[in-house]
């Protein structure tokens, strides 16, 4: 079963996915790099010539047909992960992903607080354009401001993990006891 990590920016989900996936012994697909790869260009290059609209149905469709690339390889992993994807920030949050998502893995949605979020993107805030331009509370606003816009479709998640400061064992006992497995 594939585990999509799904959160807002700098929530963790990168970082985890990969420290995740070497514990479990599966792959780990970024989908921002699986659409940079599909695309030929940057996120922030797809954003500015093409537009979000096209950026979100293009994440879409990275995002089913890697799954169903994964499915069927599903015997090629043992145990009852096959991979970890870190999703976009903004991935469950169009079209009807977030129940696609659930339907095919377990979603995952790392929440530290809004203040750790800020922190952690302050310097990141020209590669990523929906934060272009913002700094210190003014950052702040608009990360609560588009967490309260998401927060309907991440609470969604089979998990929710609000402290990401946890033992990788810890990590893993959340993902094998969660409830309601497809």
């Amino acid at each position: 079963m594939v585990i999509f990590l799904i959160g807002f920016m700098g929530s963790g989900k990168s970082w985890w996915a990969h420290r995740l996936a070497q514990e479990l012994h599966v792959p780990n697909y970024d989908l921002d790099a699986v659409i940079e790869e599909a695309e030929g260009l940057e996120i922030t290059d797809i954003f500015s010539v093409k537009g979000e609209g096209y950026f979100r149905q293009k994440e879409r469709e990275c995002l089913e047909s890697l799954v169903e690339k994964l499915q069927g390889d599903e015997t090629a992993h043992a145990g009852n992960w096959t991979a970890v994807i870190s999703c976009g920030g903004g991935t469950p949050c169009f079209f009807d992903t977030m129940d696609w998502m659930n339907l095919h893995g377990l979603t995952v949605w790392l929440n530290p607080p809004v203040e750790m979020l800020a922190a952690r993107l302050i310097t990141e805030t020209a590669s990523r354009p929906l934060l272009a331009g913002k700094t210190g509370a003014d950052l702040v606003e608009l990360i609560d401001h588009l967490m309260e816009e998401r927060a309907p479709f991440y609470e969604k998640a089979r998990v929710q993990i609000k402290n990401t400061h946890l033992a990788m064992q810890d990590f893993i006992n959340i993902l094998e006891h969660a409830p309601d497995l497809p």
